[in-house]
């Protein structure tokens, strides 16, 4: 049984290895070439993954960019939702309003970092 279950847990891990891997070449090559002149192909290739496995993952490269941006916001390699975070507790319950608004700064600064290069791909995407 043990054996079964370190197979499949191993599995798992390369699964989530290769869809951050996958994440992690879409976000570079959005932020670098914007959403149009990103091609499934060239995500693929910076992955070093198989084109098929990047549309069976994701399905479209509008998913795959909802993805990035999930993942630019979140984190990319431990995922946690700004109001999941430990900062985000603190400062909820910071009764100063300064030193409130210093958490609240000095925490989504770095996920305003990863998301920014991402603005113009998201408007291309748009429209």
């Amino acid at each position: 049984m043990t054996d079964i279950k370190s197979k499949s847990q191993a599995r798992r891990e390369r699964t989530l290895a290769t869809r951050r891997r996958m994440v992690g070449a879409a976000y570079r090559l959005f932020c670098e070439k914007g959403y149009v002149a990103t091609t499934m192909e060239a995500i693929a290739r910076e992955a070093h993954v198989a084109v098929p496995t990047l549309y069976f993952t994701f399905r479209t490269k509008g998913a795959i960019l909802g993805e990035v941006l999930g993942a630019a916001v979140m984190g990319f390699d431990e995922p946690v939702g700004p109001e999941d975070a430990p900062w985000y507790r603190a400062f909820e319950a910071e009764p100063d309003a300064g030193r409130a608004l210093k958490i609240l700064v000095e925490n989504t600064a770095p996920i305003l970092r990863r998301v920014a290069p991402l603005v113009a791909a998201t408007h291309a995407a748009a429209g």
